[in-house]
């Protein structure tokens, strides 16, 4: 695989050059050039990423964007889009204008960040004396800015150009451009049926679909869109069956309300495991094969499972000769599960099997971020971000896979001894060294387990 980036900051470029020259990366370009520059010369991708960047740039630069995605993509290549949305932007809007409003005698970008967090603290104050919708919403509004960092305010509301498109105004404009609407990244967010009742009778008539996700975006208020792109004249076929969940491993964010050792498989009893440990998100089962499916992706929930070694590992805790039930729970389930958004597909295999928590090793991108950036977080094997904390920092220079989790711990005291760092505990600093090494230990299981379960171990 080949990787071309571009930007026109080069501070961002030069940044990213040299990640790939420390990392030693052979198959990454990138280019210090304008989005407008890209011209058929440039060649073809299999897949285009334009993320968080057509709503912030002027209308010329809007249209180039669409016409790469139509001139530079292959035969049956996607290009990815991510955009503001309306009508939830309607609100975000206000804001925005109000922040421009009160900011524009500030040349600095910093004070006008600052002006701008003042203004949200003075909307929170002035609204919440009153109880009206508009009250309500604009004080939310206001509440969630607050929390972001400067970058997000400055990217995405103090930006001159901040452009919003109905869905079916996007897919108009990539139409013109020689170029279909192919799905959402989420697929959950496209399924009808994830909607109330009254709702799915109405829209289940309309054949349209750019039709029936754009009264999706109304009734839901939708403001963010990743939408996937490809070229018009692709035969499309959106019908899902469950042989093709086969074809991929699966991960699923569940927890039972019971240990595996605590209950009884044919039992008859109805268990019930919840949703990323939320209890007010639950599914029960009194199914003997479906509660046993259900705990081996409990068991395996950051590790991607084959659908065969799914049902290999459920038939095992049934003590065998259950492959077949076990397949038509999974068949009966998994389809539901995922237009739900509950389980993750994907072509992965995994590689938690051969992962030791014994002798640590952090993958090599998040090995440089930890030890050569100021981040407190590093990207994982999902290609999500995981934060860290400073503890994090200094142990992972020793995860090299070579060193036991005695050996670590044994270097992490010397570097203590040797003034590179403290443990502190409760805002005070540890000082007896049975102390400290009790700390370092149970610092250390934390960040291995942690790192274990985010994908950052190899």
């Amino acid at each position: 695989a080949k990787f071309v980036g571009v930007d026109l900051s080069k501070v961002q470029i030069d940044s990213g050059l040299k990640y790939i020259a420390d990392l030693g990366l052979k198959n990454i370009e990138l280019k210090h050039i304008s989005i407008t520059d890209i011209d058929k010369e440039f060649g073809k991708f299999d897949y285009i990423i334009c993320h968080g960047v057509i709503s912030w740039v002027p209308e010329h630069v809007r249209v180039k964007i669409f016409d790469i995605c139509n001139e530079n993509l292959s035969e049956n290549g996607i290009a990815y889009v991510s955009y503001n949305t309306l009508p939830g932007w309607n609100m975000v809007r206000t804001i925005r204008d109000m922040m421009l409003y009160h900011s524009q005698n500030f040349a600095d970008a910093r004070e006008k960040i600052a002006q701008s967090r003042l203004l949200l603290d003075f909307i929170k104050e002035s609204v919440k004396e009153q109880n009206t919708p508009y009250s309500q919403i604009l004080e939310k509004e206001a509440e969630l800015l607050s929390k972001q960092s400067d970058h997000y305010l400055r990217h995405d509301h103090l930006e001159e150009d901040n452009k919003q498109y109905y869905f079916n105004e996007f897919i108009g404009a990539a139409n013109k451009r020689g170029l279909q609407y192919l799905a959402d990244s989420s697929i959950a967010s496209m399924y009808v049926g994830n909607m109330p009742q009254g709702v799915v009778e109405k829209l289940q008539g309309l054949n349209d679909i750019v039709k029936v996700e754009q009264y999706m975006d109304f009734i839901t208020n939708r403001r963010f869109r990743t939408t996937l792109l490809c070229h018009k004249d692709v035969k499309l076929n959106r019908a899902l069956n469950n042989d093709m969940i086969k074809n991929f491993t699966i991960t699923f964010d569940i927890i039972p309300e019971k240990p595996f050792k605590d209950i009884s498989l044919n039992s008859g009893d109805n268990l019930k495991f919840f949703y990323g440990g939320n209890t007010d998100n639950s599914l029960s089962t009194s199914s003997p094969a479906l509660k046993a499916v259900l705990y081996v992706l409990a068991e395996n929930r950051n590790n991607p499972l084959s659908y065969d070694k799914i049902v290999k590992l459920a038939d095992k805790k049934l003590a065998g000769g259950h492959k077949q039930n076990i397949e038509n729970e999974l068949l009966n389930n998994l389809m539901n599960l995922m237009i739900k958004g509950y389980i993750n597909l994907s072509s992965n295999v995994g590689n938690l099997d051969k992962v030791s928590k014994e002798k640590p090793n952090v993958i090599t991108m998040a090995k440089y971020q930890a030890n050569k950036t100021a981040n407190n977080w590093v990207t994982n094997l999902r290609h999500t971000i995981v934060p860290i904390n400073n503890f994090d920092k200094v142990a992972v220079t020793y995860m090299d896979g070579k060193n036991t989790k005695e050996q670590i711990i044994k270097k992490l005291l010397e570097d203590i001894k040797n003034n590179k760092f403290s443990v502190s505990k409760d805002g005070n600093k540890v000082e007896k060294e049975e102390d400290i090494k009790n700390e370092i230990e149970a610092f250390l299981e934390d960040t291995i387990n942690r790192f274990y379960d985010n994908a950052l171990l190899m």
